[in-house]
């Protein structure tokens, strides 16, 4: 299989993992991998996953930390998250058009108001 692999951008995908999201997509490609299928993975400047083809994604300093990890801050009045959730639907809508290069899109976005617009 194709699989088209979307990372949470807040970091890099890179050792020493800086959360749980970074270390579960990282075991994720090497595993498809590891069973033969062809993964590209759609992730943060500076990420690296070896033997794993990286698309990177630049991803602007302002947009990270974003402030999901910040108690008591609202989520939908933050710039740092309006700002990867754009950044997200933009590359769904890219990837929307790259349909035909894969079989499976596995998003991992923790901007979850983008996926109700998701193209698919």
């Amino acid at each position: 299989m194709r699989i088209a692999l979307v990372a949470p951008l807040v970091t890099p995908i890179v050792q020493p993992f800086t959360g749980g999201s970074q270390a579960v997509v990282a075991d994720l490609a090497l595993g498809m991998v590891e069973r033969g299928h062809q993964v590209t993975l759609f992730a943060r400047e500076g990420s690296h996953v070896p033997g794993i083809h990286i698309e990177p994604i630049a991803v602007p300093e302002h947009v990270s930390p974003s402030s999901f990890a910040e108690p008591g801050k609202e989520q939908a009045l933050d710039p740092g998250f309006m700002a990867q959730a754009n950044i997200f639907l933009e590359l769904f809508l890219q990837l929307r058009q790259r349909a035909h290069e894969f079989d499976v899109i596995h998003a991992h976005p923790l901007t979850g108001p983008v996926l109700p617009v998701a193209p698919w």
